[in-house]
């Protein structure tokens, strides 16, 4: 009759047999160490296999059971005994002659001695009690230091300093059997809880920090069997002053008085957060409600109210300020040919590039359609501005991909520059769109500036009692107390003026004495002026000013109240 024992390990099969009782039997495997299995009838209906590292994953050479019950196995690296409790191995430190046993190569004898076959030769055990009784482990600390100071089991807790290395001795653990499988395994509690195998019988330990530690030890004999009690050692490092327990509740206390005082600044200052976060949340809706769906930019309502704080900032601050009208090029042929969607990605793709390549405080924004509108506070006015012309020039070599497919796409600009203090951005705007309707003219793909209304000099009222009548001729300087002086090509009056071929700045006839007639405009003192607006900065210096006029084809007339005008930059 045949007996199947199945399973992973039982692949390799079995080497020896022995036989307990009862239907159980002991089964040593050719690869994976012993199994204790029951059979009832054909069939195992229980089998454990033993897990003891001794066994688990040795080549059994022979497995026997004397006249005690005891179960004996034979391996490679001695001799594996289980009593009924623990499985202990018996090696050449306890007396067999070698480690390595033979097949078959045991033998209980009927006086209880056990026979032994060994490579090496044949051993006799003839009182296996005896040599299985072996005495408890005496594990003991014999010396323990810290930072080079011995401690006792009763010392009082040591300073906190540096270098307070950790260095314990313990009873040597050879146990008079010269075992080679008894470890020592130590743990620092207070450092960490996990135990380490330490070799030899001393432990040192790296500085420790303040705190409270309990050192433990336990040592291990795995050929017997045996585990020793935990041999405890505990003691204290006190903290540094300013950890002190003391200093803490001090640090406490006082951290509780702060925190009082600022519960109180955050009690007053709490409507104020409110105040903030409420505004803060109605400047985000109202930055999201004013941003483009399409493109993220401003939209047209946000960019032309940016252009009117733009314009009051650079009025009260005495700047510049342009403004440019961009337009896509052939806009509605993408459109027409590539469809809307690919008209959208053109958009989003050219908004997203302008405004990585704008400048700092420039404004831009979708004014409608195609057409984007950029405010630039300072400006310089000059024809061509670099910048502009630069970013125009970019736009051609930006990629556009829509489906696959490669878009290239041109735009025109027109630029406009704010003049004089009665301009307006409805003007301004205009303006623009006049000089983008020129650049759409002369072949699109470029930028086209306004014509320019007034200079940028600064002029000052002058206060006359009554309505001054003059004409640009030699005469005048006898009919009024003023003589035109030497300026421009085109006068411009806030109501409105008349233009003259050479016209300028005048003086009250009594500065006219100091001053040479060709002498230049500025050595008149500011408050002699009179409120006129030239559009040009090339000033007539060779001749005196009734000859200037005398060459004029049209001499300018002009009627003049001083309530008229106030102080302007233009």
């Amino acid at each position: 009759m045949g007996v199947r024992v199945d399973g992973e390990h039982a692949a390799a099969g079995f080497t020896t047999v022995a036989a307990a009782g009862g239907g159980w039997f002991w089964l040593g495997a050719a690869s994976h160490g012993m199994v204790h299995v029951h059979v009832a009838g054909d069939r195992v209906d229980e089998m454990h296999w033993v897990t003891d590292l001794m066994l688990a994953r040795g080549v059994v050479n022979f497995t026997g059971i004397d006249r005690r019950g005891w179960v004996w196995a034979g391996t490679d690296a001695g001799i594996v005994v289980f009593d009924g409790r623990v499985w202990r191995r018996l090696n050449t430190s306890d007396g067999v002659i070698w480690n390595d046993t033979m097949p078959n190569g045991f033998l209980a004898d009927a006086d209880g001695s056990v026979w032994i076959g060994t490579t090496g030769g044949l051993t006799q055990i003839k009182r296996p009690e005896a040599l299985l009784q072996t005495a408890p482990i005496d594990l003991r600390i014999t010396r323990v230091s810290l930072g080079g100071v011995a401690l006792e089991p009763q010392s009082p807790p040591m300073p906190c300093g540096p270098n307070l290395f950790f260095n314990v001795h313990t009873s040597q653990l050879n146990y008079g059997k010269g075992s080679q499988s008894t470890k020592l395994h130590v743990r620092l509690r207070g450092l960490r809880d996990d135990w380490f195998e330490v070799p030899g019988h001393e432990v040192f330990l790296p500085a420790l920090g303040p705190g409270k530690y309990t050192f433990e030890a336990v040592a291990i004999d795995l050929d017997h069997g045996q585990v020793s009690p935990v041999t405890p050692f505990s003691f204290e490092i006190l903290p540094p002053w300013w950890r002190a327990v003391w200093f803490l509740r001090t640090v406490a206390i006082a951290c509780l008085f702060s925190i009082v005082l600022v519960a109180v600044w955050n009690v007053r200052r709490g409507q104020e957060r409110r105040r903030e976060s409420e505004r803060q949340r109605v400047e985000h809706e109202a930055l999201v409600v004013r941003r483009d769906a399409l493109t993220g930019l401003w939209n047209r309502a946000a960019i032309l109210d940016t252009l009117s704080s733009e314009i009051r900032s650079c009025r009260a601050a005495g700047t510049s300020l342009a403004v440019a009208i961009i337009d896509i090029d052939h806009f509605k042929r993408i459109n027409d040919t590539r469809g809307h969607l690919a008209g959208d990605e053109v958009l989003r793709t050219l908004g997203a590039k302008l405004r990585t390549r704008i400048r700092d405080g420039d404004a831009l924004g979708r004014y409608g359609g195609e057409e984007f509108l950029l405010v630039m506070p300072g400006a310089v006015r000059q024809r061509p501005f670099v910048p502009l012309e630069r970013l125009q020039g970019t736009i051609a070599e930006i990629p556009f991909t829509y489906a696959g497919i490669t878009l290239r796409v041109t735009a025109s600009f027109g630029v406009a520059w704010l003049s004089g203090g009665a301009d307006t951005a409805e003007k301004l705007l205009s303006r623009a769109d006049a000089a983008l309707y020129n650049a759409k003219q002369a072949g699109r793909n470029c930028v086209e500036y306004a014509a320019a209304h007034t200079l940028q000099n600064r002029v000052d009222l002058y206060n006359w009692p009554t309505p001054l009548k003059f004409s640009g001729g030699p005469s005048a300087r006898k009919k009024l107390p003023i003589v035109t002086s030497l300026y421009a090509n085109r006068l411009v009056l806030p109501g409105g003026g008349r233009q003259g071929r050479r016209a300028a700045y005048s003086y009250p006839w009594h500065f006219y004495e100091a001053l040479a007639p060709w002498g230049p405009w500025h050595q008149s003192p500011p408050s002699s002026r009179l409120p006129f607006f030239c559009d040009t900065l090339d000033p007539i210096r060779t001749r005196p000013p009734h000859l200037g006029m005398r060459r004029s084809n049209r001499p300018l007339e002009s009627s003049i109240r001083s309530r008229q005008f106030s102080n302007q930059h233009i």
